[in-house]
């Protein structure tokens, strides 16, 4: 693993089955890359720990075995990094805080499982999104463009594998479009 200068804050390129962790997962996106010298980013819940674990064999090893790696945008979200980020996430449909809970006890998302968004070195998203379509076990997989990252989330209990395409609206706002295939 590692966060190269050159790459958008928070990214993280993943070499390597070796370079997939618990730490590695809590540790990508801007916020969490910000937070993570002074603060333990990792799950809480056993259950969040046994999804991502789950995520990393059936769905991210896959990955590296077939295109030699990838670049981890943002991974997992605990409530402690969700508090800072103001825009942009919907942690109760999203999955990136896995199982993990609010300080009231409640479940962030109550879908389980957990995600990951992610883009190959190349930037072809599209080649990613149909490789995990046609051959891996994924819960939702969100495809916003072919130069962006997708994020896709597996769930150990059922993958139900939605497939989301943004497309953008008449005026210049992402609109989500169940799709059967990309």
């Amino acid at each position: 693993m590692s966060v190269k200068s050159d790459l958008p804050e928070g990214w993280i390129w993943v070499r390597s089955e070796r370079d997939l962790s618990i730490q590695t997962l809590s540790r990508a996106g801007e916020t969490a890359s910000r937070m993570a010298t002074d603060t333990d980013l990792t799950p809480r819940e056993p259950e969040s720990i046994q999804d991502l674990e789950a995520l990393m064999s059936d769905v991210l090893t896959p990955i590296v075995k077939r295109y030699g790696g990838f670049l981890l945008t943002h991974g997992f979200t605990g409530y402690e990094v969700i508090k800072k980020i103001k825009s942009r996430i919907a942690p109760e449909l999203d999955q990136h805080a896995a199982s993990e809970k609010n300080p009231k006890g409640k479940q962030i998302c109550k879908r389980g499982g957990c995600s990951v968004d992610l883009i190959l070195p190349s930037g072809d998203s599209l080649e990613l999104a149909r490789f995990i379509i046609a051959e891996l076990p994924f819960d939702r997989l969100y495809f916003y463009a072919e130069d962006k990252p997708i994020h896709v989330s597996h769930n150990v209990i059922e993958n139900v594998r939605s497939i989301v395409r943004f497309d953008f609206g008449s005026r210049g706002n992402r609109v989500p479009r169940v799709v059967k295939n990309l």
